[in-house]
C-alpha cells in the first residue's frame, strides 16, 4: 500500500492511499467480464501502475482537497528525476536523498 500523508513532525495524518500489486501476485485480476465503468475494474487497473506513476495524482488530489503543503518528503526509492520534476511543477519542493547510481551522476541545485 502506498500512503500519502500530512505531518507536523509529531503526528501523521493519512490523506490518500493506493493499493498496488503486480500481475503475478494478483488473486483476482482484470478480466474481460468486469465492466470497465465499475469501481472494481478501476481499482484493479490502478493496482497495476507503479508507485512513482501514482504519486503525482495523489499529490494533486490532496492539494485540490485543500491540504496545505510546502514540500514533499520521500524515501530514496522515489527520488527519480521525472517524479521530482512533476512535483516541482505542482509548486512543491522536494526533500529526499538521491540514489547513488553508478550509471550516471546527478547534480541537483534547488534555489
Amino acid at each position: 500500500m502506498l500512503t500519502l500523508g500530512w505531518s507536523d513532525g509529531a503526528t501523521f495524518i493519512p490523506v490518500d492511499f493506493s493499493l498496488l500489486s503486480s500481475k503475478t501476485s494478483q488473486i483476482n485480476g482484470i478480466s474481460t467480464k468486469i465492466d470497465k465503468r465499475s469501481s472494481g475494474y478501476k481499482r484493479r487497473h490502478e493496482a497495476l501502475q507503479s508507485a512513482p506513476d501514482k504519486i503525482p495524482d495523489m499529490i494533486r488530489r490532496a492539494l485540490n482537497a485543500g491540504v496545505d503543503a510546502s514540500y514533499v518528503l520521500m524515501d530514496t526509492w522515489f527520488t527519480q528525476q521525472p517524479l521530482i520534476k512533476n512535483i516541482k511543477e505542482q509548486g512543491l519542493d522536494v526533500i529526499g536523498m538521491v540514489k547513488n547510481l553508478k550509471q550516471r551522476t546527478l547534480l541537483m541545485v534547488i534555489v
